[in-house]
């Protein structure tokens, strides 16, 4: 009996052993989120990230991201710099602390927060005076930031008085040409905070991505092309602190169609989509959706004012306007209707051309412009049909005299130029990047071709100038791969540097004058035959 009562102890004794081992080991195999400390460096891989709800207007419903996810170091002015723990899988929305051990939080480092490819939503609080370069980079699924200020620091505007840095400094850009490679894609909102003063030069160019943009009632300027490019805007708000807007901002801006200013603001208001410098009766930026005021609150339009807008076809010209700034509707490329109020007394339309009435000067042309051929129009202006991507022929009549700086610049459907017997100049850049322009036939009456006149047409075959023309600016022809020939007269005694440069198939130059003539010249022609005591 004593044997097994003995057996049976010693087997219940053996079963609670196995139990409390199992019992141990299911405890110990349970994942534990690690506990962050000052002293700790690494979050270990198994940390669960808590996942935020979804980002919503109320940002500040969110709370501030717990310390346990930054390294801070102490600064010399007893202020921290703030970045993310190596490893550290933050919430897709990172509300960045403004203190730590009630100490203000002022400096994001070095690429601080690179590489975080989860996070969606990122606040910087006003604390932060100064941001290190390429904070962000790699951000690429961050759809929302708010920042207290556009670069590097809150106190000055670049590293250098004439390097303007951009929104793209924060992901990694050196300037703001490097906007379009660093901002990620994804990125659709800015928020700027109350605490935003300036907005600077070029802030948001080719930002394309951007589809809304909040400026705060604080901000008291905004940089020239501070919104260049930003082809998903379609609205933009102005509070009425701002008191200094640079010229162009809204250039490029194709899908803008909503622009307004706050009542209060006593420097600028809006109309009709328009942004409108109150005392000055100055139009300085529209949108596609514009209309000019016709009720005299409009008298001048500001040069920058319609640049770029893709999608702008038609505008029409009140009787109250009396100054229209040079290269107004540049790089409107569907642009084919403008008409002017018969009422004005400084401008009229004819042929879908704006023009100047006393100095019967064309400032503005369409895709399917006509120039006037009795007398009402004797030059074209700068860039008066800069951009007109469409335009594919035009006809230059006799009265014309002169051809305006970047008259045609760009407009790389053109493929037929008639050029009258009355032009005597051909300006800088008239006929710049005209791919598709085969051949162009320079009538005696001109005397000068201006610098960069035909550069980059690189479809240009064949190239005639008249016997009038005296001098042949620097890079006239440069970039016009497919010239193979072309005559120039004994007239000529000029011609600038580069030229021809980079006319790589240019083999044979018709001369009409003496070798000793076109030594006297001096232009280098690599690998072309001269011709001389041409007769055409």
């Amino acid at each position: 009996m004593k044997k097994t009562l003995l057996f049976v102890f010693l087997f219940a004794l053996i079963a609670l052993c196995s139990c409390g081992q199992r019992i141990s080991e299911t405890t110990d195999n349970v994942t534990k989120k690690p506990a962050f400390s000052e002293k700790s460096e690494n979050v270990t891989d198994n940390a669960e990230s808590p996942k935020s709800e979804q980002v919503t207007e109320a940002v500040t419903d969110i709370p501030t991201t717990p310390d346990e996810y930054f390294k801070f170091t102490l600064l010399d002015d007893g202020t921290y710099a703030i970045r993310a723990r190596q490893n550290a899988i933050l919430p897709d929305n990172v509300i960045i602390p403004s203190t730590h051990d009630g100490k203000p939080v002022t400096t994001i480092e070095k690429e601080g927060f690179s590489q975080l490819r989860d996070i969606e939503n990122v606040v910087i609080p006003d604390s932060i005076t100064n941001i290190g370069p390429g904070a962000f980079s790699g951000c690429s699924s961050l759809e929302r930031i708010t920042l207290p200020f556009i670069g590097e620091s809150k106190t000055k505007k670049s590293k250098t008085e004439n390097m303007f840095l951009g929104l793209g400094y924060i992901f990694g850009g050196n300037t703001y040409e490097d906007n379009s490679k660093f901002v990620p894609s994804s990125l659709k909102s800015v928020i700027l905070s109350d605490t935003c003063e300036t907005i600077p030069d070029y802030s948001f160019h080719d930002c394309s991505s951007l589809r809304s943009i909040t400026i705060p009632d604080g901000v008291t300027s905004i940089g020239f092309f501070a919104f260049r490019n930003c082809n998903c805007l379609t609205s933009i708000a102005i509070p009425d602190s701002v008191t200094s807007i640079g010229g162009g901002i809204f250039t490029g801006c194709s899908n803008l169609e909503n622009v307004t200013v706050s009542e209060e603001n006593t420097k600028y208001h809006s109309a009709s989509n328009c942004l409108i410098e109150t005392e000055s009766k100055t139009l300085i930026a529209g949108c596609k959706s514009s209309i000019i005021p016709d009720d005299g609150s409009v008298t001048s339009i500001d040069g920058y004012a319609f640049v770029v807008f893709d999608s702008l076809t038609s505008i029409t010209i009140p009787s109250c306007i009396t100054s229209i700034g040079g290269g107004i509707f540049m790089g409107c490329s569907n642009l084919e209707n403008v008409t002017v109020s018969e009422e004005n007394t400084k401008y009229h339309s004819s042929g879908n051309c704006l023009i100047e009435t006393e100095s019967k000067t064309l400032i503005v042309g369409c895709k399917n412009s006509i120039i006037p051929d009795d007398g009402s129009v004797t030059s074209i202006g700068a860039c008066a049909f800069d951009g007109r991507s469409s335009l594919t022929s035009i006809t230059i009549p006799d009265s014309v005299t002169s051809i305006g700086h970047a008259a045609f610049y760009y407009c790389s459907s053109l493929k037929s130029v008639t050029i009258g017997n009355g032009v005597t100049s051909i300006g800088n850049q008239a006929f710049q990047d005209c791919s598709s322009l085969k051949n162009i036939t320079i009538p005696d009456s001109v005397t000068s071709i201006g610098s960069d006149a035909f550069k980059g047409c690189s479809s240009l075959k064949s190239v005639t100038i008249g016997n009038g023309v005296t001098s042949i600016g620097s890079w006239a022809f440069q970039d016009c791969s497919s010239l193979t020939s072309i005559t120039i007269p004994d007239s000529v005694t000029s011609i600038g540097a580069a030229a021809f440069s980079d006319c790589i198939r240019l083999t044979t130059v018709y001369y009409t004058g003496t070798e000793e003539q076109w030594a006297a010249i001096s232009i280098l022609l690599n690998a072309a035959n001269i011709v001389y005591n041409y007769e055409p």
